[in-house]
């Protein structure tokens, strides 16, 4: 029993001590004009494909789109220094965590509209065999 109660103390204490120190302001934070550059870049991806897709013709073509996101938020994230997302702010990361929701959500909704399920091909209209 006491053994327990100490683990819970010590995880709650690591929660403690991680979340304030990940939602405090860091002077002399070096990354943090490049954690606002990727934060940009990646607004601007999102909303560009959330578009997109919107205006996709068939299931496939938002397939396509969502895996060419996925490549591109990939080469975006790789072409700044490791960890530079860590310094990015709360607000622009629930920025980003919207924008991300709202691209997933657009990708099921057009799916949706198109009459389709998800991964199912509806552009071949005979056995491509």
């Amino acid at each position: 029993m006491r053994r327990a109660t100490y683990i819970t103390v010590l995880a709650a204490a690591l929660t403690l001590a991680m979340t304030a120190g990940g939602c405090s302001k860091k002077s002399g934070d070096r990354k943090r004009p490049d954690a606002k550059l990727l934060y940009k870049e990646s607004v601007e991806l999102g909303r560009r494909y959330i578009d997109s897709i919107n205006a996709a013709p068939d299931s496939a073509s938002v397939e396509r789109l969502r895996d060419a996101y996925d490549e591109a938020a990939t080469k975006i994230n790789y072409s700044y220094p490791p960890d530079t997302y860590l310094s990015i702010s709360e607000s622009e990361n629930e920025v980003l965590a919207r924008i991300t929701s709202n691209l997933l959500a657009t990708v099921h909704n057009r799916q949706r509209a198109l009459g389709t399920r998800p991964h199912a091909a509806d552009s071949i209209s005979a056995d491509s065999i």
